[in-house]
């Protein structure tokens, strides 16, 4: 009796292993972005990057400026969202002389808080 109790127990636990280990892999990551480097911007203050499996990727989002990237591995997607971010402040400013939309208008204000151009 005490042989099956252990049977069940050690059954129990390697099922409960392979769903921690499932939830790890699968769970979002919130990852502070504290550099834009080697890029010449600095950050006025780290934002947030939540970087979660899709699919076959992983999709890492700044949600306060709504940009997002994706990227074969969680340090990729990291990657690219730091360059989406950097092109968006880039052409936003660029542009911005010609009118915006309210989203773009948004979206361009929110980066200025978090960043500028080094000088």
């Amino acid at each position: 009796m005490a042989s099956t109790r252990l049977d069940m127990l050690e059954q129990e636990m390697q099922s409960l292993k392979g769903r921690v280990a499932q939830l790890e892999v699968s769970a979002p990551v919130i990852v502070p972005v504290e550099t834009l480097a080697p890029e010449p911007y600095e950050l006025l203050k780290p934002f947030h990057a939540v970087i979660e499996p899709c699919e076959d990727e992983c999709l890492a989002t700044f949600y306060d400026a709504n940009i997002s990237a994706s990227g074969a591995t969680r340090d990729e997607a990291l990657a690219n969202l730091k360059d989406m971010v950097v092109a968006g402040f880039e052409m936003l400013t660029e542009h911005e002389a010609e009118g915006l939309g309210p989203a773009l208008v948004k979206q361009l204000r929110v980066l200025r808080e978090f960043m500028r151009r080094k000088a």
